[in-house]
């Protein structure tokens, strides 16, 4: 079996279902994390031939770590995921991942918002040729990355 036709059933999989036959409890807080791993997953199975990579600017960080990061260049409200990848007339694909809304047994929590500072910077990075994406859920990564991605 394919990689493709192996990752097909998972397409509405989310972070609280079952994982390869382990149960997932994932908390709200570490929801768009588990999703961003679920779309990096997705996309090494499907696209083996080009590159993802995460860009770690999210998390809590001591002021003397954050200040050594920020020497080191890394940038505030750069987008989460990149694929380096000109296509299209675009130099790369950045996605900035984004919570959903999640329902918990207390409460719903509302789906991530991009801040002012990150649209922002995604109109920084369209100024320069790239194309910039925002994905709530794994459906929505794939449909962005195969656009992207297929002629």
């Amino acid at each position: 079996m394919s990689k493709k036709k192996a990752w097909a059933g998972w397409a509405n999989f989310t972070p609280t279902q079952k994982d390869e036959g382990k149960e997932k409890k994932t908390s709200v807080k570490h929801f768009e994390s588990a999703l961003q791993r679920q779309c990096v997953k997705w996309f090494e199975l499907q696209h083996p031939h080009y590159m993802v990579y995460a860009i770690p600017n999210g998390g809590s960080r001591s002021k003397v770590e954050a200040k050594i990061m920020k020497g080191e260049g890394v940038l505030a409200a750069i987008p989460d995921l990149c694929i380096p990848v000109p296509k299209k007339g675009y130099a790369s694909l950045y996605i900035e991942m984004k919570r959903p809304e999640v329902v918990t047994v207390d409460k719903t929590h509302k789906k991530g918002t991009v801040s002012p500072g990150q649209k922002a910077r995604h109109e920084q990075l369209r100024s320069f040729g790239n194309k910039v994406e925002v994905a709530w859920t794994l459906d929505e990564f794939m449909t962005i990355v195969n656009e992207y991605l297929n002629d």
